[in-house]
């Protein structure tokens, strides 16, 4: 009975490492593809690959790698406000920690307008 239960842990813990690895590796290579080409495809392709991953593994470079992808979408102008608020709503919520709240600009759409 008790081997039984040793292997069934040690089964456990094998498919927890490999869930891990795969979210690692889920992570870094849609970091690399939004710090590439920042656009509105590509942010809601990483938006929707991050909903997936339910916890991020404590790698510090993963981290970093996350707030460094956000920094690119919070300063691109090809990706929406909405976009870019739901990227630091999910990025929150899964405890990256040091990212600036995207705000709406207040010349962002009144600038660029051509006056009459």
């Amino acid at each position: 009975m008790g081997v039984w239960i040793v292997s069934l842990g040690a089964g456990l813990f094998i498919l927890r490492l490999l869930i891990h690895v795969a979210w690692a590796k889920t992570i870094a290579f849609h970091v690399s593809r939004i710090k590439d080409h920042p656009n509105e495809l590509q942010a809601a392709i990483f938006l929707k690959a991050m909903k997936k991953v339910l916890k991020i593994p404590n790698k510090p470079e993963l981290w970093l790698d996350l707030k460094e992808a956000y920094f690119v979408i919070l300063n691109s102008r090809h990706i929406e406000f909405e976009t870019k608020l739901q990227i630091h709503s999910l990025l929150t919520k899964r405890r990256v920690y040091g990212l600036r709240k995207p705000y709406k600009r207040l010349h962002s759409t009144a600038v660029t307008e051509p006056s009459a």
